[in-house]
């Protein structure tokens, strides 16, 4: 069992030495392909704070700010995987961080948001 383990931790680290090989004789590719990956996790972030936000809706008064975050990650990915490779690469690794962050603040205030929701819905249970 053990040796098992081994063995694919061996193959796994040719394989990140190799990524790591590639990345940085071809930089340019892997920025785009990073950027892709990025949009992938934006993408499924999105999804699950519009699923969640709409799963809320019965407790939470302000599930609806949930619903416009997770839109806006959605649309954010959409653009951050677009490798139109019209932007020259220090603009867009700008922007690209610029707007991770702007929607990171948006997560803060949603979690905020669903925090407040949260305990309104306490109040309401106690109080019944």
């Amino acid at each position: 069992m053990c040796q098992g383990w081994k063995v694919w931790h061996i193959v796994m680290s040719v394989i990140f030495l190799l990524g790591g090989l590639w990345g940085l004789i071809r930089p340019v590719n892997t920025f785009f392909a990073l950027a892709s990956v990025l949009g992938l996790i934006l993408i499924l972030y999105g999804s699950f704070e519009v699923g969640r936000s709409v799963a809320s809706r019965a407790v939470n008064p302000f599930w609806w700010i949930g619903l416009i975050v997770g839109l806006l990650v959605i649309l954010l990915a959409f653009w951050v995987s677009g490798s139109d490779r019209v932007y020259a690469l220090r603009q867009r690794s700008y922007l690209i961080l610029f707007w991770v962050g702007f929607m990171a603040l948006f997560r803060g205030i949603a979690q905020i948001m669903f925090a407040f929701g949260i305990r309104h819905a306490g109040r309401e249970g106690d109080a019944a």
